[in-house]
């Protein structure tokens, strides 16, 4: 179990305060107590709290940057065939210097873009910045096994792997869905993309938000749409 956050401001070149990511990602330390690290790219900001399983070496700490491309990734989970896929890659020409899943789910994305999705066995929650198209992703396992909260407010698009976290970020308020309590209260579960929060949602199982700068909507399983300066979609797999 790891815990992950991260922001994608809607005007870029926002001021970014590392202070307020790392305040933010300080809540969820329960998740991961063994590394924590930020990464700060003019309208990204990515912030990991590390559990770690598998490479337990400092080289494996994220967020995790392919230095030759540039692309980075915050990411919570498991790939259970993650050894497989990183012998495909490596007939590819994909070389490495951990032993982590990370890298491999990182490497995977620039070999076979979105479509690596379709490849992984496993369960995650992850966020991955690529500053050659200037687009974030953000993934859920099919099950949902991994968490993923999210919002949005008049800064930009929040996400973490817990809403206390989300909370912790300047003008997040917490107020109660009223909707979200009455269907704890009544399936002992929260259904769908609503969450005890209002204004703050789940990423649906299985789901693909992609984020670009110049678009005019975002749409989320159908959950909300609004018009601000990245462009966002969801596809089911």
């Amino acid at each position: 179990m790891c815990g992950i956050f991260g922001i994608v401001f809607k005007h870029v070149g926002a001021a970014v305060s590392a202070e307020t990511v790392e305040h933010c990602a300080d809540a969820l330390a329960h998740r991961g107590p063994d590394a924590k690290g930020i990464y700060i790219n003019g309208s990204v900001a990515f912030a990991h709290r590390r559990l770690s399983i598998i490479d337990l070496s400092p080289r494996a700490n994220q967020p995790f940057r392919d230095s030759a491309s540039g692309v980075v990734i915050t990411y919570n989970g498991e790939i259970y065939n993650y050894r497989e896929l990183k012998y495909d890659l490596a007939q590819l020409g994909h070389g490495f210097s951990t032993e982590s899943d990370t890298e491999v789910l990182l490497k995977a994305y620039l070999a076979w873009g979105k479509s690596c999705l379709s490849r992984l066995d496993g369960i995650f929650a992850f966020a991955l910045f690529d500053p050659r198209s200037s687009s974030v992703l953000i993934a859920r396992d099919r099950l949902g096994v991994k968490p993923l909260y999210y919002t949005d407010n008049d800064t930009g698009f929040v996400f973490a792997s817990q809403p206390n976290a989300l909370i912790c970020w300047p003008g997040i308020t917490r107020k109660p869905d009223l909707v979200g309590a009455l269907s704890f209260l009544s399936y002992r579960a929260v259904v769908g993309s609503r969450t005890l929060f209002a204004g703050i949602s789940k990423l649906e199982p299985g789901s693909l938000l992609e984020i670009r700068r110049g678009g005019i909507s975002a749409n989320v399983g159908g959950a909300f749409q609004r018009t601000w300066g990245v462009q966002g979609r969801v596809r089911q797999r």
